[in-house]
C-alpha cells in the first residue's frame, strides 16, 4: 500500500481527487478562485467560488467549487 501525505503550505493550493478507491496525485493542474468572502466579525468564511483542473497520466478532470452561507 502506497500512503501520499499532503502538507498544506499558506501560499499554494492542492486539490486530490479520489473516486472508487483509485486517486491521482497529479503534479500538473491549476486552481483559481474567483470570489472569496468572509464575515467582517468573526472573519468565518460566507462565501467562495472557484474551479480547478487536474492532469493526471491517461485522463483530466476538471471541475467547480460553490459556498454560500
Amino acid at each position: 500500500m502506497i500512503k501520499r501525505i499532503l502538507v498544506a503550505h499558506p501560499e499554494l493550493a492542492a486539490v486530490q481527487l479520489i473516486s472508487n478507491r483509485l486517486g491521482c496525485y497529479g503534479e500538473e493542474g491549476g486552481f483559481t478562485v474567483d470570489r472569496i468572502e468572509t464575515d467582517p466579525t468573526t472573519g468565518a468564511l460566507t462565501a467562495f467560488d472557484g474551479s480547478f483542473d487536474q492532469r493526471c497520466p491517461g485522463s483530466t478532470a476538471h471541475g467547480e467549487i460553490h459556498f454560500q452561507r
